[in-house]
């Protein structure tokens, strides 16, 4: 896979500038999303459902997604999630 380096730059209205360079995006296979963070991004998406997610909740789904191997039936996890 040919992947290109990014870069991002952001000038200010007072003139500084900011700019950052991305060897590899994130989710590449050279630059992983950790389980943590993929967590973290779940809960912050959730948070924007229509129909609001208890913290108890999410934290069964979670639990059902961390051992999806073992779940016998996946409608649990859409049980979970509605």
């Amino acid at each position: 896979m040919d992947v290109k380096p990014q870069v991002v730059e952001i000038k200010a209205k007072e003139g500084e500038v900011f700019q950052k360079r991305v060897e590899y995006a994130k989710g590449n296979p050279c630059n992983s999303v950790l389980p943590d963070e993929l967590c973290g991004m779940f809960r912050e998406l959730a948070s924007y459902s229509h129909k609001p997610i208890s913290q108890q909740r999410l934290d069964e789904v979670l639990q059902l997604l961390d051992h999806l191997e073992e779940v016998e039936d996946v409608r649990a996890l859409v049980q979970a999630l509605t």
